[in-house]
């Protein structure tokens, strides 16, 4: 009977620990959440009037101001406005650590990402033909691994801008190519006051992703990337480079390489030519045709009737001349 008693005593204390731990678990979920919620909705509060003043509209359609950032999981948060000239928007995901997860964040903490990261993305309409990008050297093979455009043997140097801690990649002159920037005092001049911040400014007109970054490849020509470290307690310290990230939109579609230059890019493409990259621009067309009607037929009467009055806006906008960012 002893024996039996002692055993029992042995199970309760057993479950009261797994109850404790469970419920330990279930609000450490909940704060990590609220406080991954928290980091991205101050990145917005910090950055909304810039974004507003560069785009016509800020958020999705059937969003509310009060759910941006919206919540892609537990850590991962997007952004995307629309209404520009020389672009077609501009998606900026914030990949913050996974707090709500002991191990996940243990993971992300120890082993994974350094710390909340931001994307900012920009499909651009207007880019001549180049692969550039100024990476820190330390993630230089993590990145290229990534992108297709940046590899095959491209050039690769020391960045002449911001110094032996980032490289510089390109598919044509990698110093001409860097120039377009320093060419630039104030872009010259953000890139090194913001320089712990970046990871990497990635500029092609055939950015293609790695099977291992997105299952499959992924064909998007024309993109401005960069991939920034986020200060979580600070995002407004990033307000300058995102500044000059809008302002290198219209940049770029301004720039117009030389014949050396583009003789050059197409000499190190025929090289790098491989059957799938033969038949890149067809499939690209294909895929974006059947990913817009996709898009439209899963679209309400509302929603279509609301698409159509911004794109009637976006060409009055384009017609009236370009908008510049905001000072």
């Amino acid at each position: 009977g002893a024996g039996r008693r002692a055993l029992g005593l042995e199970d309760l204390v057993f479950e009261t620990c797994v109850v404790v731990a469970v419920l330990v678990y279930m609000g450490g979920w909940v704060a990590g959440y609220r406080k991954n919620r928290a980091v991205a909705r101050r990145f917005y509060e910090a950055h909304r009037a810039l974004l507003e003043r560069n785009f016509h509209h800020v958020g999705e359609l059937g969003s509310s101001e009060a759910d941006l950032p919206v919540a892609r999981s537990q850590s991962e948060f997007s952004l995307s406005a629309t209404g520009r000239v020389h672009c077609s928007g501009v998606l900026v995901s914030l990949n913050l650590v996974s707090r709500q997860d002991p191990l996940s964040w243990a993971y992300d903490t120890f082993i994974g990402q350094e710390g909340d990261e931001v994307v900012v993305e920009i499909p651009l309409d207007d880019l001549d033909p180049m692969t550039f990008a100024l990476i820190r050297k330390t993630e230089q093979e993590a990145y290229t691994g990534e992108w297709k455009d940046l590899q095959g043997g491209l050039a690769t140097q020391p960045s002449r801008l911001l110094g032996r801690t980032f490289s510089v990649t390109a598919d044509g002159p990698p110093g001409q190519l860097e120039d377009i920037l320093g060419r630039v005092p104030d872009v010259a001049t953000t890139l090194r006051a913001n320089a712990r911040y970046l990871r990497a400014l990635h500029v092609s007109d055939r950015a293609i992703a790695s099977p291992a970054r997105s299952g499959s490849p992924s064909a998007r020509g024309g993109l401005l990337r960069l991939l920034l470290k986020l200060p979580t307690d600070h995002p407004e310290e990033l307000a300058l480079i995102l500044k000059m990230a809008f302002y290198l939109v219209d940049l770029y579609a301004r720039v117009k390489l030389t014949r050396a230059e583009r003789t050059a890019i197409d000499r190190t493409r025929s090289r790098l030519t491989t059957p799938e990259s033969k038949n890149l621009q067809e499939k690209r067309q294909e895929e974006y045709q059947l990913r817009k009607e996709r898009e439209w037929s899963n679209l309400t009467e509302e929603e279509r009737r609301k698409r159509e009055e911004r794109n009637r806006m976006r060409k009055l906008k384009k017609r009236g001349g370009t908008k510049v960012i905001a000072k």
